[in-house]
């Protein structure tokens, strides 16, 4: 079949009649022809011949990092343009993954190097957006960076120029509406805000230079 060989020996293709075409070698060494819209229920069992409960699998990425992160819930929904719209890529997610940071903050990462900085809102708010994905990944965020962050995420898909810019925001969009339960794990809900400045860092170095002593004051809030 037609395809490419991917770093750990899988084949993938799409023909003509749309069929999608694997040889996996990390569970069952065989190829597999199967109607591309029920791709999202057998796509784990490519992995081994067991049921899709026993897998482990906390989500799957469909469409790349420009597309949407399902949870299991969603494994019977149809790839298509009327639903779950890819251009063959899919990516399965297991359960130890940590799908914020090794994925969501990866696939960011990638929109700020592929940005060809001529719109604005991809310019800079993909790197907000990452930043503020930061901010709640390091423990220092709020409920209100969660809603700020899926409020800014729309205008990036409202904003921008090409395809890129529209969809960069996906991966946070995607996984607020779907795994909303991870970012809220990671912030505390009775704060209204948290400050990631740190005064003294930043005047060490020039009081270093000068020989004072920082006097930094802490306001209580």
């Amino acid at each position: 079949p037609r395809g490419i060989k991917g770093r750990k020996g899988t084949v993938i293709g799409i023909d003509e009649e749309r069929d999608l075409r694997a040889a996996e070698h990390c569970g069952v060494a065989s190829l597999f022809l199967q109607p591309i819209d029920n791709l999202v229920e057998i796509a784990p069992r490519l992995l081994g011949e067991v049921a899709v409960d026993e897998l482990g699998v906390r989500a799957v990425q469909i469409g790349g990092p420009s597309g949407t992160c399902i949870d299991p819930s969603q494994f019977n929904r149809t790839i298509a343009f009327e639903d779950l719209a890819t251009g063959g890529s899919i990516i399965i997610i297991g359960e130890e993954r940590d799908l914020l940071r090794d994925y969501v903050l990866n696939f960011m990462n990638f929109f700020i190097e592929e940005s060809c900085g001529s719109c604005g809102p991809c310019r800079a708010l993909t790197v907000i957006l990452r930043n503020k994905l930061l901010k709640i990944l390091d423990g220092h965020g709020t409920t209100a960076d969660i809603d700020e962050l899926y409020t800014w995420a729309g205008y990036e898909r409202a904003a921008n120029r090409c395809g890129l810019g529209q969809t960069a925001a996906n991966p946070i969009i995607t996984t607020i509406e779907n795994f909303r339960e991870l970012y809220e794990s990671l912030v505390d809900s009775k704060e209204t805000f948290v400050s990631t400045f740190d005064m003294e860092a930043a005047v060490a170095e020039a009081c270093e230079v000068v020989g004072r002593v920082p006097n930094v004051q802490v306001h209580e809030t």
